[in-house]
């Protein structure tokens, strides 16, 4: 699934010897550097990739009708982890009977994976702090 410059590096990378920062510098940030162009291409409906697909879709949750509060926020110009990710999710709990006074999607303009880290964390806790007695 991965171009050989990396596949290479992942099993050792990925074994809990190093902390997120030294695996980073070791990878690429681009996903066309990173993953073959097969997978890129053919991910969602070959063949080769049935098994991958299936793994990850017994590794993922769906959406629920939860009564619990739940906030999903994403930097819309995140390029580590595509926007629509959340944006999708919040559509399937609506789709899953949620309440829209329960499910929250909170876009945060201009920001990345990075640069929507400390807009969340704030709006994290003073949320945490208006429903501490919830």
């Amino acid at each position: 699934f991965f171009n050989n410059e990396y596949a290479q590096k992942i099993p050792d990378l990925f074994d809990g010897s190093y902390v997120n920062s030294e695996v980073n510098e070791q990878l690429t940030k681009s996903i066309p550097g990173l993953i073959t162009g097969d997978m890129l291409e053919n991910y969602a409906t070959g063949d080769g990739f049935t098994e991958l697909r299936e793994v990850l879709d017994e590794n993922s949750i769906s959406a629920w009708n939860t009564s619990t509060p739940i906030r999903l926020y994403h930097g819309t110009i995140d390029d580590n982890v595509p926007p629509e990710q959340s944006s999708d999710l919040y559509e399937d709990f609506m789709n899953a009977g949620a309440s829209p006074a329960k499910i929250q999607y909170i876009p945060l303009d201009g920001h990345t994976h990075e640069t929507g880290l400390i807009p969340w964390g704030v709006m994290t806790i003073n949320w945490f702090n208006s429903i501490e007695n919830y």
